[in-house]
């Protein structure tokens, strides 16, 4: 919880009051960065910060999510208010026996959804042996999955927490299955070899902690101000740049997280700082953290699936990992703004898209490299949803009434031949042009859309009057034979067939489909 709200401070405060105390000053970031250079080697900086020795633990982590009401973090609830792992660690107890994405329903034999936050924290932390069972989705069929579980010794890691933002969207190709992004990618972990290292300068040029503490305290006290004992008081912050930070020789150690699923980065327009926070709360105690932070424009890429087109939906996911030597020291956690946030903004460039509710999700990724070494990482996603109403007033609506008027040919008598075969050949021909518009929309695929069936359909239902037509014709002057009743009731039928086929062809796609937008789904009760 502090990491969380002295980051989350100290960039608000940063920001705005740049020449105030928090501020840092070029004094002290030289002195410590002397400092680092003198006492790296014997603070062992090169190498990551682990705090702890190792320990009994089942090496699992679960989703949670920030309540502001409770001013705490609470675990995140499916809909049956079930848990949901996020993670598992490396040669862990649990490793092969739960997945990232199960969903826990019973802890020795105590339903999940009747226990609170506090119950489920009890019973994994007091005893060393526990009996899970948990419900896991596998090629689309729900396993149960019934384990006791033995805690082990596990080795100590460094928890990075990344925050990803995305700014703007610079380009959305779907065609291709790429898109492009403005980005801030940030991460940032605690290394207390340092806390001792900062507070000395700190205190030489500041005063002692309990005397900046004090002076917060009576600013508060003017404003009315109610504080918390854990609550962050002052701090202080150095910053630079990536290629000064490695002229510095300072060798403190960086975890490398870098995009997975990225095309094209563009270097020239790619920045990295690193910031290292300085944290002193009410109760006394300080702490240090280091952020780097990323800026960038990046091309990614999805597998986009388009059965479902033009009433589709897409993902566009980005993933980063842990990809240095250091992997299996380092573990992936993440707080409520490692999901980015969507606003009417950013979803400003995505005309032919909308982004619904609660429309981004984020996940555990395990990436796994050519050597078959696992590194942690995150896969954030975003649906998008195809604003489909162009295809249906602008495509489907205009093939309908092609198709209306290719069957009124029966209206006219059979002697007509020639009228009726103009009618007809003229309105196969328009709808092989708008196969055209629609091929320019997609990539070429080896399985049939929506609407590659409903044109198809429809190819079908404009031959037929072309092709009755002429048999028609041919009986007619070779036999006299008298076509008229046929006729009267294909005016009516063939129209009304095709209505009901297209409604089929739509109901049988939609109906079930997970891609599908969630207007059309509850237009067919998919």
């Amino acid at each position: 919880m502090k990491k969380i709200l002295s980051i989350a401070i100290n960039i608000i405060l940063f920001s705005f009051f740049a020449t105030s105390a928090i501020a840092a000053t070029a004094n002290i970031c030289e002195d410590f960065y002397e400092a680092l250079r003198s006492q790296g080697k014997e603070l062992e900086l090169g190498e990551p910060p682990l705090m702890e020795e190792s320990k009994d633990r089942f090496g699992f982590t679960f989703f949670q999510k920030y309540s502001d009401e409770k001013e705490d973090w609470i675990y995140e609830r499916n809909k049956n208010n079930n848990i949901v792992i996020f993670y598992i660690e490396e040669a862990s107890p649990v490793e092969n026996v739960l997945l990232p994405n199960d969903i826990i329903i019973s802890i020795n034999d105590k339903l999940v959804s009747d226990l609170s936050d506090n119950e489920i924290n009890d019973a994994l932390d007091h005893v060393s042996e526990i009996t899970f069972e948990a419900l896991r989705d596998e090629n689309d069929k729900i396993l149960k999955v019934t384990e006791r579980i033995k805690k082990d010794k596990m080795p100590p890691r460094v928890e990075v927490t990344p925050e990803f933002n995305i700014i703007s969207f610079n380009d959305l190709n779907i065609k291709d299955s790429q898109y492009t992004i403005n980005y801030q990618l940030s991460y940032w972990w605690e290394d207390n070899r340092l806390t001792e290292v900062f507070r000395k300068i700190f205190e030489k040029e500041r005063g002692t902690i309990e005397e900046n503490i004090d002076k917060t305290q009576n600013e508060w006290r003017k404003d009315g101000y109610e504080w918390q004992e854990d609550e962050w008081a002052t701090g202080y912050y150095c910053s630079v740049k990536e290629e000064e930070f490695l002229s510095e020789k300072t060798y403190t150690w960086l975890p490398e997280i870098e995009f997975i699923n990225s095309t094209k980065d563009d270097l020239q327009n790619k920045t990295k700082e690193i910031y290292f926070n300085y944290d002193v709360y009410v109760d006394g105690t300080d702490g240090f953290w280091i952020e780097v932070r990323e800026n960038g424009i990046a091309t990614f890429n999805s597998s986009f699936n388009f059965q479902a087109f033009p009433f589709d939906m897409q993902t566009l996911e980005f993933i980063y990992a842990e990809n240095s030597e250091s992997r299996r020291y380092v573990r992936i956690d993440y707080n409520h703004y490692t999901n980015p946030t969507i606003d009417k903004k950013l979803t400003g460039p995505l005309v032919e898209w909308s982004i619904p509710e609660n429309g981004s999700k984020i996940e555990y990724y395990e990436h796994i490299d050519p050597y078959n070494y696992v590194y942690d990482g995150i896969k954030n996603s975003i649906i998008i949803s195809r604003n489909s109403e162009y295809y249906l007033f602008k495509v489907l609506a205009p093939i309908v009434l092609i198709l209306m008027i290719c069957w009124s040919i029966f209206w006219l008598h059979l002697s007509q031949i020639e009228s009726r075969l103009t009618v007809s050949i003229v309105c196969l021909l328009a709808l092989i042009a708008y196969n055209f518009v629609i091929d320019d929309s997609i990539p070429k695929l080896a399985y049939l859309t929506i609407m590659d069936v409903l044109i198809l359909s429809s190819y079908l239902f404009a031959s037929i009057p072309t092709v009755v037509s002429i048999f028609s014709y041919r009986k007619y002057v070779d036999e006299g034979l008298d076509f008229t009743t046929l006729d009267k009731y294909l005016r009516f039928i063939g129209p009304i067939l095709y209505l009901i086929t297209i409604y089929f062809i739509m109901l049988y796609n939609i109906h079930g489909n997970i891609n599908v937008v969630p207007s059309m789904k509850g237009f067919f009760g998919g």
